[in-house]
């Protein structure tokens, strides 16, 4: 066996590495450069990253998803035929069938009389000149009846219009609502594009020291190849509708990521369009104008003559002027034997019309299961990408809790590939809410209905993000951002589904953490809301306003909660809160004025009356209930009652978290109210 001595071991060891140390430098000094280098790009890179969350969608404003649905452009409505049918209805009740007759007659050849019995007055020229008034076929009454099947006529196109106009303008809202969905994807792929290009420029230069396969070069260009190709096809699509349809000339812009997601009452959309063939009206009317046009006064002709007769012979002659006046009718033969056929053969087609009818509306049912069939596939893939969203939505979360200071190449890449991933979902949550919204058009053309608002139901997206039950607001102190890391504060409000932060500190604060920053950061999507105090006593609205607004603005806040005290209602009456929610009124709209988009939150005590707080219902963001005792607690549980006439009323419930024993307590609680109260929002 060989032995080494470790006494000659060791000086050989060192003299090795003092030989490879000038190979060995060289190569780190270039690896850690290109190390620094890659680092100063990659940090703003990360820093710049916008908050991953999806926009807030208006989820239960199904009157922006009906109005999106029922598009039209005036420009492209078939033409109208009322002129014409008017028109025509106009002449024929200026005809009565009245015309003039002329006939003039001379007789060449005479020598069929005998010459000793001719009469002498008898002349070979003869003119009569008088009226002919057609009562029947052809006249006053066949006009009649021409005039009502017009009229039946008119109708008959209105119906068949309302009853197809949907499928007549599906081409319009159909290509209308991809153009504006795919500018929000542009605007997506435009941002994918960008980051891709940056990021494949960092990678080759790692890989040019070896410190990556190829492989991650390739499928990156690869993902870069895809963005480029749809991006492509996108804006070639946009181009040739905004030059074959009027875009520009469109009244609003679609915001299609605040259109709702939505379900349809598949059932009663079918029960209230296609399901009513037996009383439709056109049937009738196609039925009544058969019998119309089978009506005797269209065969029948009655002609009553007047005439005045003039014969030209020799002036020594007697006169040959008389008047004559005459009835002529003609009937048809085949209405003398024909019978019942006439009448039957009219039901024989207005039965075969209508199982034609019933034949197309079941057609188009069939086709509306069918498109529900595939709405609901595309909605359930809808919600499977909301959850990987989720799940890539926590994964950069971690990553970006658990990075400071990066100190490998793989991290910050780790946290821009996540942040695709979210954009790539995203890309694809938009394209699979496009196809619903489509599926929804393609339905709604088979049916006659003038709204599809009716049979929309909301789904709300963010029952599947939050993490626990009810939307939730927290209340903070100003003592926390001093005891806590704000990117703690920010991680810990978002792993608990915290939107907003209450500041509870009635005065002027400095939380900000010595970088002048005085409320979250960008990419947290968290909202910190400012309690502001309440002097009833206050005369000068504008005057607070503007300094609660330059307090705001001073402090970075989102917006401010207004705290209303029992002392401020209590023995005021009826009229003195009365008073008071109109001055609030006026201070909300002021502060609304000064600065848009402001979050007014207002808490009051839970006995205050509803129907005052209805009135500021369209200022107010949350109107905060505050729950102080256990009869408070118990009072909840008819609040719903209460609350039936004040729907729109954005009923928020205050909890002390001191009423509860522990946390599983006030979990049990919440999931109480959620169930049985409907109340969906504490704090």
């Amino acid at each position: 066996m060989l032995k080494i001595d470790l006494k000659w071991a060791v000086p050989f060891l060192a003299l090795a590495g003092l030989l490879l140390l000038p190979v060995l430098l060289p190569g780190q000094s270039i690896r850690d450069t290109l190390f620094e280098e890659i680092r100063i790009k990659l940090e703003p890179m990360i820093a710049s990253l916008e908050s991953p969350g999806l926009e807030a969608a208006d989820e239960y404003n199904l009157y922006v998803a009906d109005a999106v649905l029922s598009l039209k452009d005036e420009n492209l409505e078939l033409v109208n035929k009322d002129p014409v049918y008017d028109l025509k209805m106009r002449e024929l009740e200026q005809d009565w069938g009245i015309n003039i007759r002329s006939q003039v007659n001379h007789n060449f050849e005479q020598q069929f009389f005998d010459i000793e019995t001719i009469d002498q007055q008898l002349t070979p020229l003869r003119a009569r000149v008088g009226l002919e008034w057609n009562i029947l076929k052809d006249g006053l009454l066949a006009h009649q009846n021409r005039i009502q099947r017009l009229k039946n006529e008119k109708e008959i196109d209105w119906l068949r219009f309302d009853k197809k106009k949907n499928k007549e303008r599906l081409f319009y809202r159909y290509n209308v609502l991809i153009y504006y969905f795919n500018l929000e994807k542009i605007k997506l792929l435009k941002k994918r594009k960008a980051s891709l290009e940056q990021q494949l420029e960092l990678l080759f230069k790692i890989y040019y020291v070896r410190d990556i396969m190829f492989e991650e070069i390739i499928a990156m260009k690869g993902q870069l190849e895809q963005v480029e190709v749809q991006l492509k096809n996108y804006i070639d699509y946009n181009a040739l509708m905004e030059s074959t349809v009027n875009i520009s000339g469109f009244p609003i812009d679609i915001e299609v990521d605040r259109l709702p997601v939505l379900d349809l009452d598949v059932d009663k959309m079918l029960k209230d369009s296609v399901y009513m063939t037996r009383d439709d009206r056109s049937l009738l009317l196609e039925k009544e104008n058969m019998y119309l046009k089978n009506a005797a006064v269209n065969d029948i002709s009655l002609r009553v003559q007047l005439y005045q007769n003039f014969g030209f012979s020799d002036p020594k002659t007697p006169d040959r002027t008389y008047t004559s006046a005459g009835i002529s009718a003609s009937i048809p033969l085949e209405k003398l034997y024909q019978g019942k056929v006439p009448d039957q053969l009219i039901g024989a087609q207005a039965l075969e019309r209508e199982h034609f009818a019933k034949y197309e509306d079941l057609n188009s049912a069939t086709e509306i299961v069918n498109y529900y069939y595939e709405f609901n596939y595309k909605l359930k893939t809808y919600v499977e990408f909301l959850y990987k969203y989720m799940l890539y939505e926590e994964k950069l979360r971690v990553e970006q809790v658990d990075r400071v200071h990066f100190t490998d190449f793989y991290q910050p890449f780790r946290i821009l590939k996540y942040h695709e991933n979210l954009r790539q979902i995203k890309l694809e949550l938009l394209d699979l809410k496009q196809q619903m919204y489509l599926f929804l058009l393609k339905m709604y053309s088979k049916t006659n209905l003038k709204s599809i608002q009716p049979y929309l139901i909301p789904v709300s997206s963010g029952q599947y993000f939050s993490r626990l039950p009810a939307s939730r607001t927290i209340f903070m102190d100003a003592s926390d951002f001093k005891k806590y890391d704000r990117r703690f504060i920010e991680n810990y409000l978002r792993f608990n589904d915290f939107n907003y932060a209450i500041l509870r500190d009635e005065g002027m604060v400095d939380i900000s953490d010595g970088k002048r920053e005085t409320a979250f950061s960008k990419q947290a999507g968290l909202r910190l809301i400012k309690t502001t105090p309440w002097n009833s006593a206050q005369t000068d609205i504008e005057k607070t306003a503007a300094r609660t607004v330059e307090m705001l603005d001073r402090g970075g806040y989102a917006g401010f909660m207004l705290n209303i005290h029992e002392a401020d209602i209590k023995g005021t009456g009826w009229l003195g809160i009365e008073n008071l929610v109109g001055k609030l009124q006026g201070f909300f709209i002021s502060c609304q004025n000064r600065r848009p988009n402001t979050a007014i939150f207002l808490n009051v005590p839970a006995g205050f009356p509803l129907q005052e707080l209805s009135k500021l219902s369209g200022w107010t963001e949350k109107v905060i209930l505050r729950l102080e005792d256990q009869n408070d607690l118990d009072a909840i549980r008819e609040l719903p009652k209460k609350l039936l006439p004040f729907q729109n009323l954005p009923i928020c419930i205050s909890l002390n978290v001191s009423q509860f024993k522990d946390r599983l307590k006030l979990e049990a609680y919440l999931n109480q109210i959620l169930k049985d109260q409907r109340i969906n929002d504490v704090v």
